[in-house]
């Protein structure tokens, strides 16, 4: 089971999904990779949510303006991150 932080609540980290896409596209350019489509890009939030990684909100459907929120401690994922090298200095690891 991941281990969920007491610290984190649901509107405190989050993002918009039009924004995370911007932020996940200028992140794969800046390493030099293909980002995910739209299509690839809602499959993933998707999958994430499935994992109770995340939480998405903000009515029915699919759209840029729901609102995405970590549903675990954000240094978990920076920790987790740190091990992928190509992220590595990303994080700052």
């Amino acid at each position: 089971h991941r281990r969920r932080s007491s610290s984190i609540t649901a509107s405190s980290k989050e993002l918009t999904v039009g924004d995370l896409q911007a932020a996940h596209a200028s992140l794969c350019k800046r390493v030099g990779v293909t980002s995910y489509s739209q299509i690839e890009f809602n499959v993933a939030i998707d999958m994430l949510c499935t994992q109770g990684l995340v939480e998405v909100k903000g009515g029915a459907g699919k759209g840029p303006l729901q609102r995405v929120g970590l549903q675990i401690a954000e240094d978990d994922v920076l920790m987790a991150l740190a091990d992928v090298p190509v992220l590595k200095d990303v994080v700052g690891a």
